[in-house]
């Protein structure tokens, strides 16, 4: 469902996160079941009101979600929502730790690409 959700956004926004519809529908069916891409799409749509109605509480618990269960894809997102108080108290020393995280992750990666 999660890919099925990815290809429509791509297929009727040109790439960008757009509309609503059917990529909705596929990703909050594919978030039930933890797809991490359409956990993110949907924060991400839930932050910004993009195809759904803005509820940074939805889209802060997605990303947390995320977090807990150790995927990196919503690390950098949930780290700028605890630096800015998108939604909740700033937290300056927990937006640094999931920032560095985040970080540290993103070089494992461009690491492993080399070896």
């Amino acid at each position: 469902m999660g890919y099925l959700g990815v290809m429509y956004d791509r297929r009727m926004t040109g790439g960008k996160l757009g509309g609503g519809g059917k990529g909705v529908k596929f990703h909050k069916k594919a978030a039930k079941h933890n797809f991490p891409m359409s956990m993110r799409s949907l924060a991400l749509r839930y932050l910004s009101g993009a195809g759904v109605r803005r509820n940074h509480q939805t889209g802060l618990e997605l990303l947390q979600r995320l977090d807990e269960m150790g995927e990196t894809i919503g690390l950098a997102e949930l780290g700028h929502i605890y630096k800015d108080g998108t939604g909740l108290e700033v937290d300056y020393a927990k937006a640094l730790n999931i920032l560095k995280e985040e970080q540290m992750q993103m070089n494992l990666m461009q690491c492993s690409v080399w070896d």
